[in-house]
């Protein structure tokens, strides 16, 4: 991945897209130690305990990080996402790049038809029947991404979320539904790039029950 990565050109920027995507950034650190790390603050703060700091935070301070990229990449921080997820548009190649948004290629399910006995995916196959239902958001989103988004679940967030944070993430969807100059989707749960129709098809059948945008208006009103 080094060698593939140094042929590409300089590494100034290691970025942390989401809460939950940290274990990689001490090693990448490592490798290139001069890069600077961004971070959400929750990821910070689980970076600083394996001993990794963190030089810009885009929960605190997007307006740098923004600046910091911006010869790039445009931001786009999700309002109220539990995730903390940074959603990176390269400017260049029209490449939008996301991180827990995506967990599918095509609709139906997490793991294509035509490859689900395989093998060597018995981990996704394992992954898919613990964490995704067929009666919510059309089986290609965790079940456990509802309830982080419901303050009354009961599920551990930090910092809490907030009354409307439903609301302010569906809006953020939406925008990003809209975003203008995207040729292609790629994102940390998918083998492959997506065209700009499939993600926004996904995306859709994905988060339709956070706004009003929901593509199946009755899959939306039983999950609300």
């Amino acid at each position: 991945c080094k060698e593939w990565l140094d042929k590409l050109g300089r590494v100034d920027f290691i970025v942390s897209p989401s809460a939950s995507h940290t274990s990689f950034v001490k090693s990448a650190k490592a490798a290139y130690p001069g890069a600077k790390v961004i971070a959400s603050l929750p990821a910070s703060i689980k970076l600083g305990k394996a001993a990794v700091s963190t030089d810009l935070d885009y929960t605190t301070s997007l307006q740098d990080v923004s600046a910091a990229l911006a010869a790039d990449f445009e931001c786009f921080p999700l309002t109220s996402d539990p995730q903390h997820e940074l959603v990176l548009l390269h400017k260049a190649s029209g490449t939008l790049c996301v991180c827990d948004l995506l967990y599918a290629t095509e609709p139906g399910g997490v793991l294509p038809k035509d490859k689900a006995r395989e093998p060597e995916l018995w981990m996704g196959r394992m992954f898919s029947k613990v964490n995704f239902a067929p009666d919510f958001a059309g089986g290609i989103l965790p079940v456990y991404r509802h309830a982080m988004l419901d303050p009354k679940s009961g599920f551990p967030i930090a910092p809490p979320l907030e009354k409307d944070a439903r609301t302010n993430f569906g809006k953020a969807i939406k925008d990003l539904l809209r975003t203008p100059g995207v040729k292609r989707v790629c994102s940390a749960h998918l083998p492959k790039v997506l065209e700009p129709e499939m993600a926004r098809q996904l995306l859709l059948i994905s988060w339709g029950w956070t706004c009003e945008e929901a593509i199946a208006g009755k899959q939306a009103d039983h999950l609300v």
